[in-house]
């Protein structure tokens, strides 16, 4: 079931101090109503005739001192029973919906924001990496993870409807193509249409059902893009192609959104599964972890510049 519970248990000493909820799907059986738990009846206190109980400022009953988590104090405001900690309201923090964040660039992404104090709502289609990514968060942040693949118009609903309030959309979940990556004459095409619809189409689509959410907010879109938009690489042809359809997606986005920010990022070469299903995992040992790059786009994300294109480089 999409959505629904995690795959591994999560520790006694953890429950409780998480926020991560799994996302929509579909519904289950109607729990049983209990009826409500009420405090117990205190037998009145009887005072000789002529005496009274004078006020005592800051004290709580103690049985709503319980409720609340405090215990009354003579003479003094009542304090807490195990501290405080404030916690910023959820209504507060900004939003970010993030795709392909269960591992690489999606994941670190998510690590910087959620301690940076942002609320996310994650989706990839592993459910099982997607909801052990989503609890090994930090344990402050509020998470939602919702799995699915971003080619699936329902799947789009379900994340458009989750995030009623956003403040950034991340596009990051993207496809390789056919590998070993092949030239251009021999390309496969249906290989080429799942290509674009996974890199192109789905992108947009999401662009398209979370506009209304980030109109509202004056929200921002970042697309990650790739050097092979720009550069003529043997064999990323078709791969290039669909970023760099991507970034003229964003370039006019830009334009024909003003109330938002559109950043279209190219993050360089990074240590993923990606990388190392196109070039080897030896090759790809030798690139930069996804940290650094994340750490980058957090730094313009806070930075706020006008929409654009922008390179690792040109962040760091």
């Amino acid at each position: 079931m999409v959505g629904h519970v995690f795959a591994r248990p999560r520790p006694h000493h953890m429950v409780g101090r998480r926020h991560i909820r799994a996302g929509p799907g579909p519904p289950g059986p109607v729990p049983p109503v209990l009826p409500p738990v009420l405090p117990p009846v205190l037998p009145p206190v009887v005072l000789p005739v002529g005496e009274t109980v004078p006020p005592v400022v800051g004290m709580v009953p103690p049985v709503l001192g319980l409720v609340l988590g405090r215990t009354p104090g003579p003479g003094t405001a009542s304090r807490p029973m195990y501290g405080e900690r404030r916690v910023p309201s959820v209504s507060a923090m900004k939003h970010a919906l993030i795709t392909g964040a269960s591992r690489g660039l999606g994941l670190a992404l998510a690590r910087s924001l959620a301690a940076d104090g942002w609320a996310l709502t994650l989706t990839a289609r592993g459910e099982e990496d997607l909801h052990c990514a989503a609890f090994d968060l930090d344990t402050s942040a509020d998470v939602t993870a919702i799995a699915g693949d971003v080619t699936d118009p329902a799947h789009r609903a379900r994340l458009a409807e989750a995030v009623p309030r956003l403040d950034l959309l991340v596009n990051n979940a993207s496809g390789l193509g056919a590998v070993p990556l092949p030239p251009l004459a021999g390309y496969p095409l249906d290989d080429l249409r799942d290509l674009f619809e996974a890199n192109v189409i789905a992108p947009l689509a999401l662009i398209q059902a979370t506009l209304p959410a980030l109109r509202a907010r004056g929200g921002a879109v970042l697309n990650i893009s790739s050097d092979a938009a720009v550069e003529p690489y043997e064999g990323w042809g078709g791969y290039g192609a669909t970023k760099a359809a991507l970034d003229q997606i964003s370039n006019v986005l830009a334009v024909e959104e003003p109330g938002i920010t559109v950043w279209w990022v190219d993050p360089g070469e990074m240590r993923t599964r990606m990388l190392a299903d196109a070039v080897g995992a030896e090759e790809a040992a030798a690139a930069p972890e996804p940290e650094t790059v994340a750490s980058a786009l957090l730094r313009l994300i806070a930075a706020r510049p006008a929409g654009g294109r922008f390179t690792r480089d040109a962040l760091e």
